[in-house]
């Protein structure tokens, strides 16, 4: 199996840029790799989500709105912090390991009972975990973290958070135990974000002291073309693959193959021995982008690995003149019903179903003022695309019920 038994990373470059049809039998293990279909404790289709943060949780009172607010409208699912940006776990893992990094910091002292509060009422619940981001490790094992290069210290983007180096093995144990005290306190599924390289701050100083010693671009771009029935094919420059017909290509880096190895842990660890769904958190680019966009994120390398893709498709988060609009954020239905048919045809193509994307949409405003009628667009968009379940995105955990009116007869019931 490539990348066992290897010492350090540095094979990485050598492997991409000498070895191009070793890439291609790595990638053709893309297209072999299914996801099982374990039963989850709480099972409710179409899923309907709302997030909330750990500090919601840990208040009775606000708690409670939210609850009585899912029970009045169409939402039938939550998705809670158990690890946020500041990389604290909120709740009393159990876990000794853990226990003795002290990343916990108890908001939610009774998570288990209210995880059961919330089963009373046919909700389905996720625990959200922020992966890499994670300022709190890095402080505590800043040699596993990103460095900068400039300054000899710790890598920070522009909000001063640090990130640990996604090819550190001992942080991927540490994301596994927590995962498994997610499952143990009765979560139906685990939600990971930020499973990717950094996207902000100063990019060129960062240093991977446990990917590469430094990343630089590699001559010799190595194209990966998914084919029908699992067909792949390895093209050297993009002009061979226009030459070969043939637009349905992504650009692949060592970034895109350590966070593939990632995947695979997570596959391996949590959803084939904890038998829990899991879902993974990708940039809405992914859906149409033909690259890793520096991030090491391709929508084809994570989908195997993953129960859902869940894209995060923010119509303000596109940059001026996508799909031809000045201000995609003025446009939801038409932003949303565009990406996720790409995504479906790409998905399809390498013989996953639509329903494997569960993207996450807007409730926030930014770039337009996000009222019913545009939250109630993108939720249209996602229909129109063939598809049935959604997260909400809402910081701020204010929901308007006028946002989400149920529309159709919803069924909560449990099935075995």
């Amino acid at each position: 199996m490539i990348l066992q038994k290897l010492r350090g990373m540095l094979w990485v470059a050598l492997f991409l840029v000498l070895q191009p049809s070793k890439v291609a039998v790595y990638a053709e293990e893309v297209l072999a790799k299914a996801v099982d279909s374990h039963e989850p404790r709480l099972r409710l289709d179409p899923l309907k989500v709302i997030y909330m943060t750990s500090w919601v949780a840990a208040h009775q009172s606000l708690r409670a709105d939210i609850v009585k607010f899912i029970k009045a409208s169409e939402i039938n699912a939550v998705v809670i912090d158990v690890k946020d940006y500041s990389g604290t776990v909120s709740f009393d893992t159990g876990d000794p390991a853990i226990e003795q990094l002290r990343t916990e910091k108890i908001r939610c002292k009774d998570l288990q009972d209210f995880i059961q509060a919330l089963h009373t009422h046919n909700i389905y619940v996720i625990a959200r975990i922020t992966v890499f981001q994670d300022p709190l490790y890095a402080i505590k094992f800043p040699s596993e973290a990103i460095q900068s290069k400039k300054h000899a210290t710790t890598w920070q983007d522009f909000k001063g958070l640090a990130y640990i180096d996604p090819a550190s093995k001992k942080f991927w144990k540490y994301i596994v135990c927590l995962s498994r005290a997610c499952k143990t306190v009765g979560f139906d599924e685990i939600n990971y974000d930020y499973i990717r390289f950094p996207t902000d701050g100063y990019i060129s100083d960062m240093q991977f002291p446990l990917s590469l010693p430094q990343i630089e671009p590699i001559p010799d771009k190595q194209f990966v073309t998914f084919r029908a029935k699992g067909e792949v094919v390895m093209h050297t420059t993009k002009e061979a693959v226009s030459k070969d017909n043939d637009q349905f290509w992504v650009e692949i880096s060592f970034k895109t193959i350590i966070l593939q190895e990632f995947y695979k842990y997570l596959h391996q660890e949590v959803r084939e021995k904890l038998s829990i769904p899991i879902s993974g958190d990708l940039f809405g680019m992914t859906l149409t982008d033909h690259t890793d966009l520096n991030i090491g994120q391709v929508l084809e390398i994570a989908a195997p690995y993953f129960d859902y893709i869940a894209p995060m498709i923010y119509p303000s988060h596109y940059p001026s003149g996508f799909q031809g609009f000045k201000k995609p954020a003025n446009y939801p239905y038409e932003i949303v019903s565009a990406v996720l048919k790409e995504g479906v045809r790409r998905l399809k193509r390498i013989g996953y179903p639509a329903h494997k994307l569960r993207p996450w949409l807007q409730d926030f405003n930014l770039g337009a003022i996000y009222d019913a009628t545009k939250v109630n667009a993108q939720k249209k968009g996602v229909y129109d695309a063939g598809l049935r379940s959604w997260f909400i995105w809402n910081p701020s955990n204010k929901y308007l019920l006028d946002k989400y009116i149920i529309s159709t007869l919803l069924s909560r019931k449990i099935k075995d």
